[in-house]
């Protein structure tokens, strides 16, 4: 479940990528479909409150479209090829700070 949707998400980003409403609506739907999975993959026993989950969506959609709208503007004048990379790279950086506030309230 979690590869083809992925990589449909991904191949969206890399296609609709020039204007900033299709930025927004394909890295919250990306976002979304990460903590679905994350959530049906966490640890039955684990103490993580439905306010630190929220937390963590509302943090990592912040996270991607901040930063893609951010590389969005700084290579407005650069190969198309350099801003579809950056879509991928916004996604990347918004997991690894949904993964760190989620696990940051974990018992290790």
């Amino acid at each position: 479940r979690q590869v083809p949707g992925g990589m449909l998400l991904t191949g969206a980003m890399l296609t609709w990528y020039r204007s900033s409403s299709a930025v927004i609506f394909w890295q919250w739907l990306n976002q979304t479909f990460n903590a679905i999975v994350n959530y049906t993959n966490r640890n039955a026993k684990s103490t993580i409150t439905n306010g630190q989950m929220a937390f963590a969506y509302v943090s990592a959609i912040g996270a991607a479209t901040g930063t893609a709208l951010g590389f969005k503007a700084l290579t407005a004048k650069i190969t198309t090829a350099f801003e579809k990379i950056c879509a991928i790279c916004s996604s990347g950086g918004s997991k690894l700070c949904q993964h760190s506030i989620v696990k940051a309230t974990r018992n290790c």
